[in-house]
């Protein structure tokens, strides 16, 4: 099985550091730059884990994750 994660980070060294650590230890990885782009990816696709900033201009961590659960509960 695959594992796919989703970051979500309005701070582009932050988001490139994490996206590039994850990706360099193996995993399947997708960045977003705020909660309306990460959103957009999480109705194409499937992600086991995702890795959010709770303060990002737009749609916040908190406001995600909650679409999140409404929209793909599992």
């Amino acid at each position: 099985m695959t594992v796919r994660i989703l970051v979500a980070e309005d701070e582009e060294i932050m988001r490139v550091t994490v996206l590039d650590h994850l990706r360099d230890q193996g995993w399947k990885i997708d960045g977003a730059i705020n909660g309306t782009e990460a959103l957009a990816l999480v109705k194409k696709n499937n992600y086991n884990l995702i890795i959010s900033d709770i303060r990002m201009p737009g749609m916040g961590g908190e406001k995600l994750l909650a679409e999140v659960k409404r929209i793909a509960p599992r």
